[in-house]
């Protein structure tokens, strides 16, 4: 525990003996690669905000459907630009657009 500590403090990492240095490289590239990709970091709530907003739905109505008030949208939606470092609501919508597969009334995608 005494070596875990004298490690950290000195800033490097430290993982009990039985991870090597490639587990832990690997791991870091993941959350890398889960980063860049931005989408594997939502949570369900903010993928159907996203959904919604692709298919030009307002904060309004996506409160309505969702059964929650506008302010927490508008929350969902900035928690999305920030997870997904855009800078405002016409990035949002471009990447909700290009990254979202829409649906018909059927569930079909289109």
């Amino acid at each position: 525990m005494i070596d875990a500590i004298r490690r950290i403090h000195l800033g490097s990492r430290y993982l009990p003996p039985a991870y090597s240095e490639a587990d832990i490289d690997s791991f870091i590239e993941t959350i890398k690669n889960s980063a860049n990709n931005g989408s594997a970091l939502l949570t369900r709530r903010e993928r159907q905000i996203l959904q919604l907003v692709a298919e030009g739905t307002s904060n309004g109505e996506i409160g309505s459907r969702l059964s929650i008030i506008t302010r927490t949208v508008e929350v969902h939606r900035s928690n999305l630009m920030r997870k997904l470092s855009l800078r405002n609501s016409a990035d949002l919508i471009r990447y909700a657009l290009e990254k979202v597969p829409i649906a018909d009334e059927t569930g079909r995608k289109i």
